[in-house]
């Protein structure tokens, strides 16, 4: 499971995830969950949920970080209209890459709902501020093509891209508007995602290091960093 939060202020957006892969057990605290991109005209970052990593034989595997990282060096000499547009791209070349690994194996191993690979974007294609989720469903043992999905949106602005929803969060934090700062963008966030890891417990899905990025008219910087970035 993965806990991934976006929220749009002034500055710009803020989009934060927790660091834990699972799976059946924790395998890694540390797993990077969210890569950006400068496509023409635009500053567009993505998290990453979903079918991060399965292994579809021994000797094959997906990993959607890597792939969804490819995907967008594929586009970024292309000319989007908007970042639905940029996302529904880059989604289509993933889409193509598991369609392939379906073809490529017979055995065709019925994943479960948790198992959906999905994306969540946030950023400024030709200067407008957007954020879109879109996943990549199965059904009857095939790849469905990408679609576009629902963020829980809390009053505050707070746009859970990925994870459970909390009735009193950020509401019972006072937070019942959106956050003027990027910092003030960070704290809403990172809380959320803490508040997951406290309630599921030390050795639950959700954990590892928190993460995120500041994506702005001006670029993409990190504001909580993944272990291993050089400072």
């Amino acid at each position: 499971m993965t806990a991934i939060a976006a929220v749009h202020t002034p500055e710009g957006y803020i989009l934060s995830a927790d660091g834990r892969q699972t799976q059946d057990t924790v395998t890694n605290d540390e797993t990077v969950k969210i890569f950006h991109s400068f496509p023409r005209n635009s500053v567009v970052a993505w998290g990453c949920y979903g079918a991060v990593e399965h292994t579809f034989t021994v000797f094959d595997s997906f990993d959607l970080a890597v792939v969804s990282l490819a995907a967008s060096k594929q586009i970024a000499g292309c000319d989007f209209s908007s970042l639905e547009d940029y996302a529904m791209k880059m989604a289509d070349c993933i889409h193509c890459v598991l369609s392939f690994y379906y073809l490529k194996h017979s055995a065709i191993i019925n994943l479960s709902e948790e198992y959906f690979p999905g994306l969540v974007f946030v950023g400024y294609v030709k200067g407008k501020a957007e954020q879109v989720k879109v996943e990549i469903r199965h059904c009857d043992r095939r790849w469905l093509s990408p679609s576009k999905a629902a963020f829980t949106v809390y009053p505050s602005g707070l746009a859970i891209g990925y994870g459970p929803k909390v009735d009193d969060y950020p509401d019972k934090a006072g937070e019942l508007h959106a956050p003027k700062t990027l910092d003030k963008g960070k704290q809403l966030t990172e809380g959320y995602i803490q508040l997951c890891i406290d309630a599921l417990g030390e050795h639950g899905p959700i954990g590892g290091r928190i993460h995120s990025a500041a994506v702005t008219p001006k670029g993409f910087e990190w504001k909580t960093k993944p272990k291993g970035f050089d400072d």
